[in-house]
């Protein structure tokens, strides 16, 4: 967490080093940001493997759309592998208040999500059937059980599928997609992320949770453009929370030292200073690169109390995390323009969104909410359900895909759409013939006419 390295990559830069029995002063070595792109760069060898299997993907003879992609009057097979723990159900005496008797059988708090997901896939069919999709869904349930994976993949209907999505642990993600390239099956990963060897060459993986160091990459990418001949005040705490150094590093790459950003940080004692910093005419531009609640809390009231003071309009530009703080005053948001890119964000109002809000609750009995809820505590003990939406966009777009250009739709994607309620799929490759990561992102606006926008951007 200190270096913002996920556990996969360490493994694969310290492949000596037994991780179950981390013992405090055993050293591990950490990768630099060369050793990224040394990794990612196309190893000519495998290139001339990968190739051949490359120049058969999409279809090259004429334009997306004909018929020649689709599967004609065929239904679509479908796996879908998640660690359910159908055995790990709980036997749970009712509360007083229950309109049950006595128990009933409730679900582990780490299946909870993917039994949400599971639900939402269920709806998205049902909309994809209205449309005369045709859809063969097998369920596995993995559990964690290497063992189980191999007698999985074994099965003779696995050879049939048209698409897998899943699996969720990183430990099992390897495997599927060495047998998804083996077979040319596309595989979706909506949960776990992928290591380098099973995406960097598979060009049937895709990514569809967003990977942590890409989406900051991407955000502030798409704050800097949007900011372009503009001033822009970066405000640091002087905390070292690697988010924000992370982020602050890469604002300072990509804005390649541009007199138009300037590093402040933020005392509250001196919080005068800063309002002479600001542009008297115009908007001037904020980015706080924190997620620690207390501490974005108390510089958004004194922003909101500044502005205020000095008469200058400031906007105000965060992080998804924000989206999940209880501490917030929502006017201090309003009045300070503020602008969130997330990779997760649905627009309630939209026909689309109470459509299937009004399904869920008749069929599953649960008040479903975006993954990112705005400023609502959402546990696995709540009465909310946050994977709903997401299972059905992840199977809309996808089954939606396969049904539209066939198994090949790898090249198909880009005027694609799907309809989705809460994400912005956009697929990028990390190398010419590897697989796919999302980088798609949601803008979030709380206007100062107490007007919240969603917008999808690319």
């Amino acid at each position: 967490k200190s270096y913002n390295v996920d556990i996969d990559v360490l493994k694969l830069v310290n492949p000596d080093v037994d991780f179950s029995s981390v013992k405090k002063g055993q050293e591990l070595k950490i990768p630099t940001q060369a050793w990224y792109q040394e990794i990612f760069k196309p190893d000519p060898s495998l290139a001339a493997q990968a190739k051949p299997a490359d120049t058969t993907l999409g279809n090259t003879d004429g334009p997306c759309g004909t018929d020649r992609y689709t599967l004609h009057g065929d239904k679509i097979n479908i796996a879908l592998i998640l660690p359910f723990d159908y055995s790990g159900y709980q036997l749970v005496k009712n509360t007083p208040d229950s309109l049950r008797t006595d128990f009933h059988w409730s679900l582990v708090n780490k299946s909870k999500p993917f039994v949400e997901f599971y639900e939402g896939v269920l709806l998205a069919l049902d909309s994809l059937k209205q449309t005369g999709t045709s859809v063969n869904l097998f369920v596995y349930d993995s559990q964690k059980d290497t063992g189980r994976f191999d007698r999985l993949l074994q099965r003779e209907e696995f050879e049939r599928m048209n698409l897998i999505i899943g699996p969720a642990y990183s430990g099992n993600i390897r495997e599927v997609a060495q047998f998804a390239r083996d077979k040319r099956i596309p595989v979706v990963l909506p949960f776990g992320q992928a290591d380098v060897a099973s995406i960097r060459n598979n060009p049937f993986v895709y990514q569809a949770s967003p990977i942590d160091t890409l989406y900051q990459a991407a955000v502030v990418a798409k704050q800097l453009n949007d900011a372009a001949g503009k001033k822009i005040i970066v405000l640091t705490t002087g905390g070292s929370h690697p988010f924000e150094t992370s982020v602050v590093r890469q604002i300072k790459q990509v804005s390649g030292g541009s007199p138009n950003v300037v590093f402040y940080r933020y005392v509250q004692r001196e919080t005068a200073a800063l309002g002479e910093m600001l542009n008297q005419v115009g908007d001037n531009i904020i980015i706080i690169p924190s997620i620690e609640e207390a501490k974005v809390s108390r510089i958004l009231t004194n922003l909101g109390l500044l502005s205020d003071r000095v008469k200058k309009q400031i906007s105000v530009w965060g992080y998804s995390d924000w989206l999940k703080f209880q501490t917030f005053e929502i006017e201090d948001l309003h009045k300070l323009n503020t602008t969130i890119y997330s990779s997760y964000g649905a627009d309630y109002s939209t026909s689309a969104s109470k459509s299937f809000s009004t399904r869920y609750r008749k069929w599953f009995q649960t008040e479903p909410i975006s993954f990112n809820p705005y400023f609502q505590k959402v546990g696995a003990s709540s009465g909310y359900s946050r994977y709903g939406m997401w299972g059905y966009d992840v199977t809309l777009y996808f089954v939606g895909a396969v049904r539209n250009y066939g198994q090949q739709f790898q090249k198909c994607l880009d005027n694609y759409n799907a309809g989705l309620l809460q994400t912005n799929f956009n697929f990028r490759r990390l190398t010419n013939w590897g697989g796919a990561y999302n980088d798609g992102l949601v803008k979030i606006n709380f206007s100062r006419d107490f007007h919240t926008t969603i917008e999808k951007v690319k």
